[in-house]
C-alpha cells in the first residue's frame, strides 16, 4: 500500500516537474501577428523557470523567467506582411506554434449584430452566405478567432477561442461583419489580416469596460442599477472580464464596433460613454493610436416608429467620432429590417468598413469621400429648406424622389416634405405644402425610417435635425 502511495506521488510530482509551459487560447497554429511591430507572446510555467522563445522568420531567441505566479512574456519583432512562420516556446519541454502569419490583427467586438455569423441566425440570413462560404478557401490570408461567451467578477487571464483559417468548414461560424471587414481588407492591401471577435447579443457598452472607466460618465448609482439586471452580458464589466481582458496582451492594429442599441435610452451620455471605452481599451492595449471604428446604429424596429431614440443615439454615435482622437463612424441608416434587428446586408456593412479603412488608416486613396455625409449648412429662405452638405464631393443622389426629410413650423409640429437636389451642387431643397414658413428640418429623424440619400461612394446621409426638441 505504501509502495502504491509513493509510486502515485512520484508520478504526479514527475508530472509536474515535467510540465509543459501553457500559452493561453489566443496564441495558437493558425494565427496572425501584427506585423513590424513588437508583438506580444506570453505564458504560464513553473516559477523560476527560465523561458526561450524562438521565431523562424529571423532564427531569433527572447528570453524570459516565470515570475512568483507562474507568468511571463517576450516582445518578439515581427517583420513585414508574411508567412507562413513558426514559433517555439520552451521551458526545457518545446511547444511549436506552426502556421503562423504575419500581417494586420483587428479585434471587432459589439453585440448581436457583430456577433451574426456568416451562415446568419436562426430564420435570418446574410447576404451572399452561400457563395461567400463556398468561395472563401480562396481567401488562406484571412484568419479569425472567435472568444466564446464568458463572464466574470474579476479579470480573466484565458478564454476559450482557437484561430482558423478561412475555408467553407470554418467560415460560416464566423462573425459576417468581421469576415466581409477582414477579406475586402486582404484582397485590396494583398496581406495576411487576422480578425478577433468578442461579442454578445443585447450587451450594453459598460459591460465591456471596468466601473472604474464607466463611473465618471454614468455615475455609481447607475451601474449599480444595472448591475442587477438579470442579462448578465449587460452589467458592468462583465463582458470585459471575460471577455476582452484575456486578449488585451495580443498586440492588434485597431477595433472596429457594433453596439448601440441596449444603450439607446442614455443617448445624452452614450459619446462621452464611448470616448471613455475607447480610452480604457487603447489604455489596455498600451496604444493610444489604435484607430477605432464604429458601424452606426441601422433604423430596425426598436422602439415605436414615432418615437426618435434612435436617430438620437445615432447622433450620438456621430458626436461619439468626433470627440474622440482616430475615430471613425460607418454610416448604416441604408441598412434596415422591418421584422427583425439582424439586418441581411453585413456585407455591405463589412466592405464599407473596409473602405473607410483603407482610406484612414491605411491611406490607399485619400480623395475618396467616406467622412460622414452631415449638413454644413441650413438656412430657411421662399418656403424652403436649404441644406448644403459636407463629404459629398461628387453630389448626392438619387437627384428626386427622397424620402425622409420633414419641414416643421413655429408650432414644432412636423410634416413629411418633398426634396430635391440642386444640379451641380451637394445641396437639398425640401419644401412642405403644410409648412409655408418651415423654421426646422429634419432628415431620417424617426425610428424605422430608412436614409434613401447617398454620395457617389454609397455612403448614407447621416440622419440629422436642425432643431433641439427632444419632445
Amino acid at each position: 500500500m505504501k509502495r502504491s502511495l509513493l509510486t502515485v506521488i512520484l508520478i504526479v510530482i514527475s508530472f509536474v516537474c515535467g510540465a509543459k509551459v501553457r500559452l493561453p487560447a489566443i496564441i495558437s497554429d493558425n494565427m496572425v501577428l501584427q506585423r513590424q511591430t513588437r508583438a506580444n507572446i506570453w505564458g504560464w510555467a513553473d516559477p523560476g523557470k527560465p523561458i526561450t522563445v524562438t521565431t523562424s522568420w529571423n532564427l531569433r531567441q527572447y528570453r524570459a523567467t516565470a515570475d512568483k505566479d507562474g507568468g511571463w512574456l517576450v516582445k518578439v519583432a515581427t517583420p513585414e506582411a508574411g508567412g507562413p512562420y513558426a514559433i517555439t516556446v520552451s521551458d526545457g519541454h518545446g511547444t511549436t506554434l506552426k502556421n503562423i502569419l504575419i500581417g494586420d490583427v483587428w479585434i471587432c467586438a459589439g453585440q448581436s449584430n457583430m456577433e451574426m455569423p456568416v451562415i446568419g441566425f436562426w430564420g435570418q440570413p446574410v447576404n451572399s452566405a452561400a457563395e461567400t462560404i463556398m468561395r472563401s478557401g480562396d481567401d488562406r490570408k484571412v484568419r479569425f478567432a472567435t472568444i466564446e461567451r464568458q463572464t466574470g467578477n474579476i479579470p480573466e487571464k484565458d478564454c476559450t477561442t482557437a484561430w482558423c483559417v478561412a475555408s467553407p468548414a470554418t467560415t460560416p461560424s464566423f462573425s459576417a461583419i468581421g469576415y466581409f471587414f477582414a477579406r475586402e481588407l486582404s484582397r485590396t492591401l494583398d496581406i495576411p489580416i487576422g480578425v478577433i471577435s468578442s461579442s454578445w447579443g443585447s450587451a450594453r457598452m459598460e459591460a465591456f469596460m471596468t466601473r472604474e472607466a464607466a463611473a465618471p460618465v454614468t455615475g455609481p448609482e447607475f451601474l449599480d442599477k444595472i448591475d442587477r439586471n438579470d442579462a448578465i452580458q449587460t452589467r458592468p464589466a462583465y463582458l470585459y472580464n471575460g471577455m476582452i481582458a484575456p486578449i488585451t496582451r495580443f498586440t492588434a492594429r485597431g477595433f472596429v464596433w457594433d453596439q448601440g442599441a441596449a444603450n439607446r435610452f442614455e443617448w445624452r451620455q452614450f459619446a462621452a460613454l464611448t470616448k471613455a471605452m475607447v480610452e480604457f481599451w487603447r489604455k489596455e492595449w498600451g496604444d493610444d493610436k489604435m484607430p477605432f471604428y464604429n458601424i452606426q446604429l441601422s433604423p430596425y424596429h426598436f422602439g415605436k416608429p414615432g418615437n426618435i431614440e434612435m436617430p438620437l443615439t445615432e447622433m450620438a454615435q456621430l458626436e461619439a467620432v468626433k470627440i474622440t482622437p482616430l475615430s471613425y463612424l460607418v454610416p448604416a441608416g441604408d441598412i434596415y429590417n422591418e421584422t427583425e434587428p439582424h439586418q441581411p446586408e453585413k456585407d455591405i456593412l463589412g466592405r464599407r468598413t473596409a473602405l473607410i479603412a483603407l482610406v484612414k488608416t491605411y491611406g490607399v486613396e485619400t480623395s475618396l469621400p467616406v467622412d460622414p455625409i452631415v449638413p454644413d449648412s441650413i438656412r430657411f429662405d421662399g418656403g424652403k429648406a436649404i441644406v448644403r452638405f459636407a463629404n459629398a464631393w461628387y453630389g448626392l443622389y438619387p437627384s428626386s424622389g427622397i424620402e425622409g426629410f420633414e419641414l416643421a413650423g413655429e408650432d414644432r409640429v412636423f410634416h413629411p416634405a418633398k426634396a430635391r437636389t440642386v444640379p451641380k451642387t451637394p445641396v437639398v431643397e425640401a419644401t412642405c405644402d403644410m409648412v409655408p414658413k418651415p423654421v426646422a428640418v429634419r432628415y431620417a429623424f424617426r425610428n424605422q425610417i430608412r436614409a434613401t440619400l447617398f454620395n457617389t461612394t454609397g455612403m448614407p446621409v447621416c440622419p440629422f435635425r436642425s432643431d433641439n426638441w427632444d419632445k
